[in-house]
């Protein structure tokens, strides 16, 4: 499908026409929601001493800190769009609430407290019984799996502790199949789905459209990790080549390497003392190695699966508009 539609002159890839509508203001929204949630908790004397995270600061220091450091809202948006697929009131304060939700989960996944507050969020945000009970589910499997995520991240093995060289064990573990693309978009949009008022059957046709998109965000913020650009995270390019994060892209790099390439990726791969020039080495290694090339492809496939699925599923059609921008974001990597 994106083999298909002409590029723009000027332009890297093709932008569906009103592609940002709606993105701002909701973004805004959702935050706003979020800011104000963790500063009455703080306030009334919730805060310090749980929500301390990894870096000894506290979740109340900012919840503005995933703005301030690039980070997209991209799976409280899912949530929310998932919601006006069933035809959920687009000005609802409850849906906003349980996005900012989701949000804090991104931001403060490694820490219980602030788990905690998603619960309270959710299930004070003014829906009936009934329909929370619906997403209550897919909201434990997202709190679940943004956990194990984030802990397997910060507890990445150190280079000292590693065994078997990048190539071995440690590149075969690489997340292929990335559970991550599940709580990226799929399970917020199941949340929102459901708590619209959408039925199992529903909910389990649009698994088509987010599983395939969801993998090729997670795709593209192995990109960025390495190359730099737009992520969900908010993490400094180059970020995965100081850190030695596991990802697709270098596990393919390592496999299909030269010998010599590979002991410099051994070498240089989660130094913590990596400096500008290493970094340079190891993008030109991975570029050389036909890794990136795999990677770009893949998502390729994967978005165009995934606009493919959305022409086929029932939605109005300003929101199909809404979330074909959004998969073009993961092809071109864009915020």
């Amino acid at each position: 499908m994106l083999a298909t539609m002409a590029v723009p002159a000027g332009s890297a890839v093709p932008v569906p026409v009103g592609s940002a509508v709606g993105m701002g203001g909701l973004s805004d929204r959702i935050n706003a929601a979020l800011d104000d949630f963790v500063a009455t908790r703080l306030s009334a004397g919730g805060g310090a001493e749980g929500a301390a995270g990894r870096d000894g600061g506290s979740a109340g220091s900012s919840a503005r800190t995933g703005r301030r450091s690039g980070g997209r809202s991209l799976r409280p948006a899912f949530c929310y769009w998932g919601w006006r697929v069933f035809e959920g009131d687009p000005g609802s304060k409850a849906i906003i609430t349980v996005a900012a939700a989701i949000e804090l989960m991104r931001r403060y996944a490694a820490v219980g407290r602030c788990l905690a507050w998603c619960g309270e969020m959710f299930y004070g945000c003014g829906l009936p019984d009934s329909r929370l009970q619906a997403g209550s589910l897919a909201l434990r499997l997202t709190q679940a799996e943004a956990k194990s995520g984030e802990y397997l991240r910060v507890g990445q093995p150190s280079r000292a502790a590693r065994s078997g060289g990048v190539g071995g064990a440690r590149a075969v573990r690489a997340p292929i199949g990335y559970p991550g693309a599940g709580y990226g978009v799929l399970r917020p949009l199941q949340i929102g789905a459901m708590l619209a008022g959408a039925d199992t059957g529903q909910v389990q046709a649009w698994e088509a459209f987010a599983l395939p998109l969801g993998e090729a965000f997670a795709l593209r913020e192995d990109v960025a990790g390495a190359f730099g650009g737009a992520t969900a995270t908010g993490r400094a390019a180059g970020d995965d080549l100081r850190d030695g994060k596991a990802t697709v892209l270098i596990a393919i790099a390592s496999r299909q390497a030269t010998a010599s390439q590979r002991a410099e990726i051994e070498e240089l791969y989660g130094s913590p003392g990596l400096d500008a020039g290493g970094r340079e080495r190891l993008r030109s290694i991975i570029a050389r190695s036909g890794a990136l090339a795999v990677v770009e492809d893949r998502i390729i496939g994967l978005v165009d699966d995934s606009l493919r699925a959305l022409e086929r599923l029932p939605a109005p059609g300003d929101i199909k508009e809404v979330l074909s921008s959004r998969a073009f974001a993961a092809f071109c990597g864009a915020a």
